[in-house]
């Protein structure tokens, strides 16, 4: 057996591995830049360029983890806040459904 040959074999499936991943990476970037209309929050719309940019090699791991950390916290504050909307409107469908009960009973 051969040490270079196979020395070689292996860099060149790394080297493959890599650029699979990169493909990948950039193929999760398209896709969320589908839907990037939809994002409200900046910091959404900022994680999906570090996302590219890391995928393209001008950013650190660091950068691409602190841009998901914070497009993460972004997305819980509006689901908090989603949440919270739809209990205000149960709570006043179910003020109204009382009231409307209550007259009816009163006439």
């Amino acid at each position: 057996m051969n040490p270079r040959t196979n020395t070689s074999d292996s860099t060149a499936r790394t080297a493959a591995k890599i650029d699979y991943q990169k493909k990948l990476r950039l193929e999760a970037v398209r896709a969320a830049r589908r839907v990037e209309h939809l994002l409200t929050d900046p910091l959404s719309v900022a994680a999906i360029q570090v996302a590219e940019a890391y995928a393209k090699g001008s950013a650190t791991a660091n950068q691409l983890k602190a841009a998901q950390a914070v497009a993460q916290a972004a997305a819980w504050a509006a689901q908090a806040a989603a949440n919270a909307a739809a209990w205000n409107a149960t709570k006043a469908a179910d003020t109204a459904v009382l009231a409307a009960a209550h007259a009816r009973r009163a006439d």
